[in-house]
């Protein structure tokens, strides 16, 4: 048994070097694939939409609250009947009638950096402006945003939806 070995030794290092080798190459894929997640996981974007009711101020914005940049993919806000891709498009004509301090076209294919905002509408108010404010709440209230989102790596990211009915407090 021994001469037998002794006379295959080479064919049975070099088949123990095939068998490390093909480990070799299972842990390297492994660790290449647990490193991409990583990496994933590391610029992970994350939409938060702030709203603020105030006195003298209304407004809406989106903030990033992760760890990598966020692309907007599509944003839409919608009332009873119809959608839109600017919040300007779903206010009747008291836009007109406003002091807007802000407000953005349409945001399909923005970047958002971390913790970062941006603004999708701003309006302030002094105080005869009451009636005004009013019914911007009121016209507020009946929507609903979606926001679609990827990250850095093209991967969608949970749709974040939000109805405005806070408004109508």
């Amino acid at each position: 048994m021994l001469e037998l070995i002794a006379r295959k030794s080479e064919l049975i290092v070099s088949f123990c070097a095939m068998i490390t080798s093909v480990i070799s190459l299972f842990i390297a894929y492994k660790a290449q694939v647990h490193q991409q997640k990583h990496n994933q996981l590391s610029v992970k974007p994350l939409a938060e939409f702030l709203i603020g009711d105030y006195e003298d101020v209304i407004f809406i914005k989106i903030k990033n609250q992760g760890t990598g940049p966020l692309i907007v993919k599509e944003f839409l806000t919608h009332d009873a009947s119809n959608s839109y891709d600017r919040i300007m498009y779903a206010i009747s004509k008291i836009k007109l009638n406003l002091l807007w301090e802000r407000f953005t076209d349409n945001i399909d294919g923005r970047i958002i950096a971390v913790d970062k905002e941006l603004i999708l509408l701003q309006a302030s108010f002094d105080m005869t402006e009451k009636n005004l404010r009013q019914t911007l709440r009121s016209e507020l209230s009946m929507l609903e945003l979606n926001l679609t989102y990827n990250d850095i790596y093209g991967l969608e990211q949970p749709k974040l939806i939000k109805k405005l009915d806070w408004f109508s407090r």
